[in-house]
């Protein structure tokens, strides 16, 4: 099995902490700002289900909530998955203005075949759609 990778995006939001990180903790509120590729949303108290739909190749998460601190909300892998983790950490750089950082941890796709397809299509496209939603979510967030 392939090594664990990671992707790492951001966004600066124009809104209060405190309420970013209470958008982050809907979950229920996820499907109106996820990118489409994240597909068969699903969501309770504690967790979240999609599946990510790439070139070729669909990754299912199950991911449920792993801890709050310092502003980082974590959630990690309950089963089976490409996904292992995924971390949304607020930096607030003054009361209206914070910095949102999103770290995806996952397992890519092994093999010849796979490591051709994750430099070429795979990551780019786990990119493209972190960045979709970050941008969705800044305008909801921001109510644009």
């Amino acid at each position: 099995m392939p090594a664990p990778a990671r992707i790492r995006e951001d966004v600066h939001l124009h809104a209060p902490a405190h309420a970013v990180q209470q958008r982050i903790l809907d979950l229920n509120t996820y499907d109106q700002w996820l990118a489409p590729a994240f597909r068969d949303f699903r969501a309770d108290d504690e967790g979240w289900s999609f599946t990510l739909v790439l070139p070729g190749r669909s990754e299912q998460g199950r991911l449920r909530r792993g801890g709050i601190e310092a502003g980082a909300v974590t959630f990690v892998r309950d089963g089976d998955g490409a996904v292992e983790a995924l971390t949304w950490a607020v930096h607030a750089e003054s009361t209206r203005e914070v910095h949102l950082t999103v770290e995806l941890t996952y397992i890519p796709a092994g093999g010849l075949a796979g490591n051709i397809l994750e430099a070429t299509l795979h990551r780019p496209n786990r990119v493209q759609a972190l960045r979709d939603s970050l941008w969705a979510f800044k305008q909801l967030v921001e109510q644009r």
